[in-house]
């Protein structure tokens, strides 16, 4: 019974099988009046039900009733379960699931019935998948557990990845995608032990999805692209655009709006040639969306047009609510602020109508974004504080980190009051607990004023430049930003270089194929299966480039950030006057930092004791120390990731600068010993920076350089501390999670 089982349920889940053998109604039909054993008649019915099933929804549906006719009649409740499972089928095309969920649980029943444990598992696998696209996972969870109750005494490898996809499902419903990445690893993983690419690539693309959703994208194109490979070579052509839509993310979320939009039509084209009109009237939105970042708003318009056109036909209502939110985006940036309120209204209306939570809250986010626009901060704080309960009522501590950080991220220099009130916002219950233990209602009144611009992650302006700074921190200033533009140019040249490795490589494969034309036709076909390789090889190669291109600039703009920050609080001498040598030392951190990344060719890690050997260096030549009096010595035996050392370097900068100018005084005689070392927990290190001077002035804790190793310490979630030992020992313990 189990094998007959498994291969039935192979059968109804692979029904294009019968096109590809080219079976017509007709002839099925001849063959089921004729039988004359009720089954025979019954699998004839489930090829009558898959014959029918891409033309005639109707005829469809009722050769499915009367399988469960003929099953009920028989006391066959495992014909009776083809029937049931053919009419959800058929329901969940029709976007009935209300009736889907339903025919799901009498499917099961049958199952139960027939005492089958392999039918029960497959059934309560299918009503989690229903209820997640339903959006009610919270309805799936208890099915899952008596799945995973049931499948503890089967054996079957293929079962266990199918449950391990259902689970990745689950987690990804309820933003749990840390999870969600580590299911759908294992279910690839059996597939791939199984030899079954098409499984094992379907669980990479759900992987990939998750991926995305949590701004993991590092890996996310090398893995897409070997998903467009397999499913091209079985002309999968609707995951062939699901594919260029999470490119088109990646490269969104890089800044590449341009390649985002180039990748998001890829994706449109291949809906619309495959009758996808939905899937492809979302892909027009996205690419509306791309083109109001570039501010071209007839483009955006003409894209958000043609998807309102789509979803009108089909009659897709997640769809309508997408374009009326952003209708009331156009509306806002055309300046038409009571149209475009009215739009949100609509739009959230309808969202909570159709139980589109998702398109809710990003309706909200995106009505926050326009309120802030036009400065309306106590709406557009209620419309936050709203999306933050609905983050903390959900208990997906997935979401919470990542909002909580992407405000931190957002907000660099946000005060510790301000950050205590949003960890307490996003960990520990929402507004409803802000307002019982501060007695606020909003987050203008917990920060204050205009405060709220800081902290708000729409907002769309910059710090102010200070027109106060003296003319020679100008001059520095410009000498600063002239070499970094010359570094950016050395990045290009050296990508330059990269650019014409591939072409060489797209050379050699043209020889390749020239030289397979003299061959024996016996190996005609390999040639043609290298040159197939070269291509995909030199494709993912240029797509790699690119993201390595838009990474090289994003860290040039956010150094030259960083340098023009320092140079403004230098300009500002708020009572703690931070010397120009000070300003050059921090300066020279980064500049030794992209020396090692420029001769290791590369953005990934750097070798943390050649980095802080020539630092320490450049210090004391900076600040004219003579090196027999000062002994600096580095013991760094690690490699850590290069975005995690910028941070370290500026916080040794800081050490060794204070231990020179108060630990010696006198140009008296000493020693700074810097150690680091990985501790036993993954991804966690540990940085030593001791003198032996006159010890660390309680006073000085207060002035900018102590700012400044806080804030570079919340970075990397470093936890530090400061001793008196014969001296001063600084120790700080942090996470390098790109490592």
């Amino acid at each position: 019974m189990r094998k007959f089982t498994t291969v039935v349920v192979i059968i109804i889940v692979c029904c294009n099988q019968l096109f590809a053998q080219g079976v017509t109604e007709a002839a099925l039909l001849e063959k089921f009046e004729a039988a004359t054993e009720d089954s025979i008649r019954a699998d004839l019915l489930i090829d009558l039900h898959n014959a029918t099933f891409k033309t005639e929804l109707s005829k469809s549906e009722d050769y499915a009733r009367k399988l469960v006719s003929l099953g009920e009649k028989n006391n066959a409740p495992m014909r009776t379960r083809f029937g049931y499972v053919g009419l959800a089928r058929i329901e969940r095309k029709r976007v009935n699931y209300d009736k889907v969920i339903s025919y799901d649980k009498l499917a099961l029943e049958q199952s139960v019935k027939a005492k089958s444990s392999i039918g029960e598992i497959v059934d309560n696998l299918q009503i989690i998948r229903d209820y997640v696209d339903w959006q009610k996972p919270q309805n799936a969870y208890p099915y899952l557990l008596v799945t995973e109750k049931l499948a503890a005494s089967e054996t079957d490898s293929a079962l266990f990845a199918r449950i391990a996809n259902s689970r990745g499902w689950y987690f990804a419903s309820v933003h749990q995608h840390t999870k969600a990445i580590d299911e759908y690893k294992k279910a690839a993983r059996i597939y791939t032990g199984l030899k079954n690419e098409q499984q094992a690539t379907e669980s990479g693309y759900l992987m990939a999805l998750s991926m995305v959703e949590t701004r993991n994208i590092d890996e996310v194109p090398e893995l897409v692209f070997q998903l467009l490979e397999s499913y091209k070579s079985r002309n999968s052509f609707s995951r062939m655009a699901d594919c260029y839509g999470i490119l088109g993310q990646c490269y969104l979320l890089n800044g590449n709006s341009k390649k985002g939009i180039e990748n998001y039509l890829s994706a449109a084209k291949i809906h619309h040639d495959t009758g996808n009109y939905g899937r492809e009237g979302l892909a027009r939105i996205d690419i509306a969306r791309c083109y109001l970042i570039l501010k071209d708003l007839s483009s955006a318009r003409s894209h958000a047009d043609e998807a309102k056109k789509i979803f009108t036909e089909n009659n897709y209502a997640p769809g309508g609510i997408a374009v009326k939110t952003l209708d009331a985006q156009f509306a806002s940036y055309s300046g038409d602020e009571k149209v475009a309120d009215e739009l949100f209204v609509q739009a959230g209306r309808m969202a909570t109508a159709f139980n589109q939570s998702e398109l809710r809250s990003e309706n909200d986010r995106y009505w926050a974004e326009h309120k802030y626009r036009i400065k309306n901060t106590k709406l557009a704080d209620s419309l936050m504080l709203s999306y933050a309960k609905q983050v903390t009522d959900s208990k997906q501590p997935d979401v919470m980190r990542k909002e909580l950080q992407e405000l931190i991220n957002k907000n660099p220099g946000i005060d510790s009051v301000t950050l205590k009130t949003l960890q307490l916002l996003y960990t520990k219950g929402g507004p409803d607990l802000i307002k019982k233990t501060l007695g606020a209602n909003s987050l203008s009144e917990l920060a204050g004023g205009e405060r709220i611009f800081a902290i708000n992650p729409f907002s769309l302006g910059t710090p102010a430049y200070d027109s106060s700074i003296v003319m020679a921190d100008n001059k520095k200033l410009l000498e600063l930003e002239t070499k970094y533009k010359t570094k950016l140019i050395d990045d290009s040249l050296r990508i330059e270089k990269q650019n014409l490795l591939v072409e060489k490589a797209n050379s050699k494969r043209k020889d390749a194929i020239l030289i397979s034309a003299f061959m024996v036709a016996a190996l005609l076909a390999g040639g043609f299966y290298m040159q197939y390789k070269f291509r995909k090889r030199a494709d993912r190669d240029r797509a790699k480039i690119e993201l390595l291109q838009n990474e090289i600039h994003h860290r040039i703009k956010n150094n030259l950030g960083v340098i023009r920050r320092l140079v403004d609080v230098a300009g500002k001498g708020n009572g703690d006057k931070i010397s120009l040598l000070s300003l050059q030392s921090r300066v020279s951190a980064i500049e030794v930092l992209h020396r090692h990344l420029y001769k290791k060719q590369t953005t990934g890690n750097i070798a943390l004791q050649d980095y802080l050997k020539e630092l320490s260096s450049f210090v004391q030549n900076t600040f004219d120390i003579d090196n027999n009096n000062i002994n600096i010595k580095v013991d760094a035996p690690i490699d850590i990731s290069s975005g995690v050392a910028e941070k370290i370097g500026l916080i040794t900068n800081e050490l060794i600068t204070n231990s020179m100018k108060y630990a010696f005084p006198g140009n008296g005689r000493g020693h700074i010993n810097i150690n680091a070392s990985k501790l036993g927990a993954e991804n966690r290190y540990r940085l030593v920076v001791a003198d032996d001077g006159v010890g660390f002035a309680p006073g000085q804790k207060s002035n900018y350089g102590m700012k400044l190793i806080a804030g570079l310490s919340r970075e990397i979630r470093g936890e530090y501390s400061f001793e008196a030992d014969k001296g001063t020992v600084f120790t700080i313990e942090f996470s390098d999670q790109k490592n």
